[in-house]
C-alpha cells in the first residue's frame, strides 16, 4: 500500500482537489473481524470524530441512524458540503459493508471510498490498492461527487 504509508501527504494532496469537501482516510484495520452491527457503527464514529473533530467528545451510537446522525453533525461543523470517507487496511465483509451501505448518501454530501482489491457496488467506490496512478483516481472521484 505505498501511498497509504504517508497518509497525511495522500490528504493533502487530494484537499486540494476540492474545497467543498472534507477528506477522512481511515485505517479500520479494528473492524476486520468484527461482526456486531452496534460495535462496528461506534468503532466508526470513534475514528470519525477522532480524525475531524478531535477536541470534540466522541458520543456513543448503537445503530446507522445514530453514526448516520452523527457524521452529518460532523460536516456540519466542517463547513463542507461534503464529507468523504477514505476507508484502508481491512478487506470489506458483509456486516461492515452492510453499514456502509446505509450511511453513504450522494444527496446529504455522504461519500464513502474503499481502497480495496474487491469491486464494491454503488453508492460505495472502490480502488485497489496498486492501481497506477492511485492518486488520480482518487482526485478524479472527488470531483465527480462535488
Amino acid at each position: 500500500m505505498g501511498i497509504l504509508k504517508s497518509p497525511n501527504i495522500l490528504i493533502q494532496k487530494l484537499r486540494l482537489t476540492s474545497l467543498k469537501s472534507n477528506l477522512l482516510l481511515i485505517n479500520i484495520q479494528s473492524l476486520a473481524d468484527e461482526t456486531d452491527t452496534s460495535a462496528i457503527c461506534q468503532e466508526l464514529c470513534t475514528l470519525i470524530y477522532s480524525l475531524a473533530l478531535p477536541d470534540t467528545d466522541i458520543p456513543t451510537v448503537s445503530n446507522f441512524a445514530q453514526l448516520k446522525q452523527q457524521i452529518l453533525i460532523v460536516k456540519k461543523q466542517l463547513q463542507k458540503r461534503h464529507l468523504a470517507l477514505i476507508l484502508h487496511n481491512c478487506k470489506p465483509h458483509s456486516p461492515l459493508l452492510t453499514c456502509c451501505r446505509k450511511i453513504a448518501d450522494a444527496k446529504l454530501g455522504l461519500h464513502i471510498l474503499w481502497i480495496t482489491d474487491e469491486p464494491l457496488e454503488e453508492p460505495l467506490r472502490s480502488f485497489p490498492p496498486s492501481q497506477d496512478n492511485l492518486l488520480g483516481a482518487m482526485q478524479s472521484w472527488i470531483e465527480e461527487m462535488i
